[in-house]
């Protein structure tokens, strides 16, 4: 069976899930597998309670980082990046046989994959 590998990579407006092509393939609420093809799935997130909250307070630390207002200390960034592997076992579950999930912490610089099983660091 091919498998296909979807990632979780937060960016401004939104964004945060990408195909193996780069494109832009879901929000806070919402996931598409096979994107743009006919038989396109939409994914319903919003059984996943806090995604969109976790979203917001990456928006608020890289705005932090980004513009050095203010320094985030590491333990909150840690706290957020565990955040995100909690959120992302959720997601998995979600996904159809055949999708893999990849975390990507814009924060901390950390990647896991989401396959079978528990998350391995990449």
């Amino acid at each position: 069976m091919e498998r296909h590998i979807i990632t979780l990579n937060p960016d401004f407006g939104d964004a945060l899930f990408w195909d193996e092509e780069g494109n832009l393939v879901g929000h806070h609420n919402v996931l598409y597998l096979n994107y743009e093809e006919p038989n396109e799935i939409a994914i319903d997130l919003s059984s996943i309670a806090g995604l969109e909250k976790w979203y917001s307070k990456w928006c608020e630390y890289e705005d932090d980082l980004w513009l050095r207002h203010k320094n985030v200390e590491q333990e909150t960034l840690a706290e957020w990046c565990k955040q995100g592997i909690e959120l992302s076992k959720q997601i998995k579950s979600l996904l159809p046989d055949g999708f893999d999930l990849v975390f990507v912490s814009t924060l901390t610089g950390e990647k896991y994959l989401f396959s079978n099983g528990e998350p391995q660091k990449i």
